[in-house]
């Protein structure tokens, strides 16, 4: 089957990794391999509730997407706004049980390793450069083509309910960022990819996650425009009028034909279409270049896999994850978390049964592993002191496992106590003035150096000894006027912001939301 021109993809994940790892001498492992994925896995779980996965990211396995989190609760779709068509009324409530759907829509790449494993046909369009890009959405799929994507992958095709809940976020929004298509960031940046916008993409679909001033409330991207999107459902044009208040999954058959549902309009038609309760339907064998789609699971089938009580996260292996719960939660009465042995205090015990099962899974593992990218988030300094307790204790245990356990968690603090991170500036692009925001994860001296393209320093911003912490607000951030170290005002351009110290620097570029590799500073 020709390849669409892209560049592979790892497909190594998380749970791959560190059972590879867990075969070798401590002395042999890759530190930082191993770090970055006890941070990833930190950043993320702190939002877990009693023990069962809730808010957050996660990334499905099987097919290497990233899957946002949907919590079970009554929701309005439908709408009786005056751009609403007869069979999207009437706004109506539906419960709907808790779900994961993709962040993004499936890719190029993603339908291509799914063709390599199955040898199922190639899409329409596949060899047009316009299309077939490797992060781009597949297109030129029909909706069996989409539903064998999906089992094939362990998933499912969302409903029709699910899609549109997920584009609204709860809430009465003609799209899922407002209630106005145009409000653009510049005059260039907009918010979807649809026919007559000057976004950069008037010919052809855009990467996924192209515009993140689209993103759903629930942090789903591209559900307004770039491509039609299938769904479970048969279309009925009275399907609203009727749709049960439980769970609605449309009508069990057509209602003539054998049409089924898309949602989310597309890069070739205008922004009416990608209302988030816009209702479209075509016939289940239909291919075009303005198609392609997305998956959901359901939490129970994410949940499907029986626990041993050291699996602390629930995934289905014993292994660093688990550790890294039991340790932050080190010294807490009653925790949600981390308390293996159900003794009501996390205490080295906890630790000890975590170290003695590593490596061992727990019944059939579920496809699902923590996404590694999700850094947004960060342990906290109670935890860390937590982690840091329970390092002491653990050093005491002599067995191989529980020296290993050790050995993991002292290369996670000593990650920590060095870390430092520059934000992303606000406003972007600015006159006269910007704030620069940051996190340090110890105390010390802090000095900001300000560059150009060329790597010329422009500026020291010197903030003096600073404590460990969150510097974001304006009244904590560094703050830049936008003029040199002789008074005058920088020219419009790029600038580049790192902190300055003897043995490093940390470089951000000074972007504006999209990490265009361009600032214009308006004079």
């Amino acid at each position: 089957m020709p390849a669409p021109g892209m560049l592979g993809r790892l497909d190594s994940t998380l749970e791959g990794e560190l059972s590879s790892m867990m075969k070798t001498p401590l002395f042999r492992l890759s530190q930082s391999i191993i770090i970055s994925f006890i941070i990833s896995f930190a950043f993320l779980t702190f939002t877990v509730n009693a023990g069962v996965l809730a808010e957050g990211e996660i990334e499905f396995q099987k097919d290497s997407s990233t899957m946002c989190f949907i919590p079970a609760d009554t929701y309005t779709i439908g709408s009786d706004s005056e751009q609403a068509d007869p069979d999207e009324t009437p706004a109506h409530s539906v419960e709907l049980p808790a779900f994961y759907i993709d962040k993004y829509e499936v890719t190029n790449t993603q339908y291509m390793n799914f063709m390599q494993a199955t040898g199922h046909r190639e899409p329409k369009y596949w060899t047009n450069d316009k299309l077939n890009q490797p992060n781009q959405p597949v297109v030129g799929v029909s909706w069996d083509d989409a539903f064998a994507y999906a089992k094939w992958a362990g998933k499912r095709l969302p409903t029709e309910a699910e899609w549109e809940v997920a584009a609204r976020g709860g809430k009465s929004l003609e799209f899922p960022w407002g209630n106005v298509l145009d409000q653009s960031i510049n005059q260039e940046i907009h918010h979807a990819n649809v026919e007559g916008a000057t976004d950069g993409f008037e010919q052809e679909t855009a990467p996924v996650g192209s515009f993140s001033t689209g993103v759903s409330p629930f942090g789903v991207h591209d559900l307004a425009g770039n491509v039609f999107e299938w769904v479970a459902d048969w279309y009925a044009e009275d399907y609203y009028s009727k749709s049960p208040l439980n769970n609605p999954k449309g009508p069990e058959q057509p209602a003539t034909g054998n049409f089924k549902v898309l949602r989310g309009g597309s890069w070739r038609d205008d922004g009416a279409k990608a209302r988030s309760a816009k209702r479209s339907s075509l016939p289940v064998t239909f291919r075009h270049d303005e198609i392609g789609f997305r998956c959901v699971i359901s939490l129970p089938d994410f949940l499907a896999v029986s626990a041993e009580p050291w699996d602390v996260n629930r995934d289905g292996q014993v292994n660093i994850f688990d550790l890294v719960l039991v340790a932050s939660n080190f010294g807490l009465l009653n925790a949600k978390q981390g308390d293996v042995n159900d003794d009501g205090n996390v205490d080295i015990f906890d630790l000890v049964l975590v170290a003695n099962h590593f490596g061992q899974g727990t019944n059939a593992a579920p496809s699902i592993t923590h996404h590694e990218a999700s850094i947004d988030y960060n342990l906290e300094y109670s935890e860390i002191s937590q982690i840091e307790t329970a390092v002491k204790q653990l050093s005491a245990v002599k067995t191989p496992q529980a020296q290993y356990a050790f050995q993991l968690l002292s290369n996670l603090i000593r990650q920590h106590s060095t870390q430092k991170e520059i934000l992303a500036n606000y406003p972007n692009p600015f006159n006269p003035e910007t704030w620069i925001p940051f996190r340090l994860m110890q105390p010390q001296s802090v000095n900001i150096g300000i560059y150009n393209i060329s790597g010329q320093r422009i500026r020291i911003l010197s903030l003096g000894q600073l404590p460990a912490g969150e510097y974001t607000t304006k009244q904590r951030a560094a703050y830049w006027d936008g003029k040199n170290e002789f008074g005058d005002e920088a020219a419009s351009g790029t600038y580049f912001a790192s902190f300055q110290s003897w043995d490093s620097e940390v470089t951000s570029s000074i972007l504006n939301e999209k990490k265009i590799q361009r600032m214009i500073l308006v004079k």
